[in-house]
């Protein structure tokens, strides 16, 4: 798992730059880039909020090629039971508009 933060509305990704190591962005990248050439399928539900700056985190769910209904069924339970255990994300996010 590599962590890396979400931008601020209005931050740019030079900016981006700055707080994260050039290094540890290529690196997700490099973590990301074989799956999608693969034909994988993934989303990401949001799973929480950091908690120095409020900002949300998400959890990436994969499966493989043509198996688009799992990785819903598995998103779909991981939301119920997140949404079950923290109550309203958006509620409690500083930047939700």
């Amino acid at each position: 798992m590599l962590g890396v933060p979400a931008l601020v509305c209005g931050q740019t990704l030079h900016e981006l730059d700055q707080i994260v190591a050039p290094m540890a962005m290529y690196l997700a990248d490099l973590c990301t880039i074989p799956s999608n050439l693969a034909g994988n399928t993934s989303l990401s539900v949001p799973c929480g909020l950091a908690p120095e700056d409020g900002l949300p985190a998400g959890f990436q769910i994969m499966a493989p090629a043509l198996a688009d209904d799992r990785t819903y069924r598995v998103a779909a339970a991981v939301e119920r039971a997140l949404s079950e255990r923290d109550g309203d994300l958006l509620a409690r996010n500083p930047y939700a508009v």
